[in-house]
């Protein structure tokens, strides 16, 4: 329980679930900027999950690739009949993401891993690696060493270094699956790999990865492999996708943290101007409430109208629905959708993505 200091006394921030009855325990905020903050808060986060899954499903219905009854995004299922009962798994490259994904996979449950073996470069993220996953994981100079050890395999490096990094190796085409976390395109990945296209897929994550949060988007145009599935569901989740265009759509979800931030120190800077919090007792109380809404929003999150749901659930008149109606007749969201099409234009090389 945390106590904040405030107009007039104390508040305490009591847990998440207690979220109806916070205006009791908030007792050192008047009403009135209490309620505007809550409003605004709980409609940034519903909005902006609304916005992105309507323009993504937009954007696919408006590809007629494939037959109307076909998903676009699967969710792959796979049972333990299907899976090996062990996986060695290898990185070329060790950035941020690279040993975020491998922190991941060592930490989970659902597959025993065998080995890790990781390029040295970055030295810095391997070092940490190997000491924190002895057992595991291996530090290598040579990429070579990484495929003698290894059957799936993460390419993570720059874009304009893939080719010739890919060109230089040796896969085993009936043993190694590379998952490619590089722009570059499949077909390219196919031809310098030597691999046959079931075996090559590409993949973007976020850090959170490492802690099992976030979700995975998995381009592969043939069923995945279900070990690797099952690797990405037990560090977070997965959505699959057919086509690098679809792909291209979804990495909009990747690219929300910068705005979700912004609102976040928007609202802060907000309370301390209209209250006598600090910065950080301001900045923990936004947080801990858009904490709030992502949880009520993540359950059930798979059916289909969840978010209209949540959005149908502001009571008629009340300031949450009125927030939102202001922020759309102020074309809030109307912002949002051309701040997506400009990054998604960037993502496909059609402009630099400014607006």
């Amino acid at each position: 329980m945390r106590k904040i200091d405030g107009r007039g006394g104390k508040m305490q921030q009591n847990c998440l679930a207690c979220l109806p009855h916070l205006p009791h325990c908030y007792k050192s905020l008047d009403m009135e900027t209490y309620w505007i903050i809550i409003c605004s808060l709980f409609f940034a986060s519903t909005s902006s999950a609304f916005t992105t899954v309507s323009n993504l499903s937009s954007s696919s219905s408006n590809n007629n690739k494939y037959n109307n009854n076909e998903r676009n995004i699967m969710k792959a299922s796979t049972t333990s009949s299907q899976l090996s009962s062990t996986a060695k798994v290898g990185f070329i490259g060790c950035g941020t993401i690279a040993s975020a994904i491998a922190k991941g996979i060592a930490t989970q449950k659902e597959i025993t891993i065998e080995n890790i073996a990781v390029s040295k470069r970055s030295e810095k993220k391997s070092k940490m690696l190997a000491e924190t996953f002895p057992d595991l994981v291996t530090v290598h100079d040579n990429n070579q060493e990484i495929l003698d050890k290894a059957d799936l395999i993460f390419l993570c490096v720059l874009p304009d270094l893939t080719s010739s990094v890919l060109k230089e190796l040796s896969f085993d085409k009936e043993r190694h699956n590379l998952i490619s976390l590089s722009t570059g395109k499949l077909e390219d990945l196919v031809n310098d790999s030597k691999l046959d296209s079931s075996r090559v897929s590409k993949m973007i994550c976020l850090p959170s990865i490492a802690n099992h949060q976030g979700v995975s988007l998995h381009c592969s145009p043939t069923p995945p492999n279900p070990l690797l599935t099952s690797l990405f569901e037990a560090t977070g989740g997965v959505s699959t996708l057919k086509t690098e265009e679809e792909m291209e759509a979804a990495m909009m979800t990747t690219c929300v943290m910068g705005p979700i931030y912004g609102m976040m120190k928007q609202g802060r800077d907000w309370l301390t101007q209209h209250t006598n919090l600090s910065q950080g007792d301001a900045s923990y109380l936004v947080v801990k409430q858009y904490v709030g809404a992502v949880l009520d929003a993540e359950r059930n999150c798979d059916q289909a109208d969840r978010l209209d749901e949540l959005i149908a659930e502001q009571t008629p008149g009340g300031i949450n629905e009125q927030s939102l109606r202001n922020m759309e007749k102020l074309g809030g969201l109307d912002v949002q959708t051309k701040v997506m099409d400009a990054i998604l234009s960037r993502l496909r090389g059609e402009s630099d993505g400014s607006v």
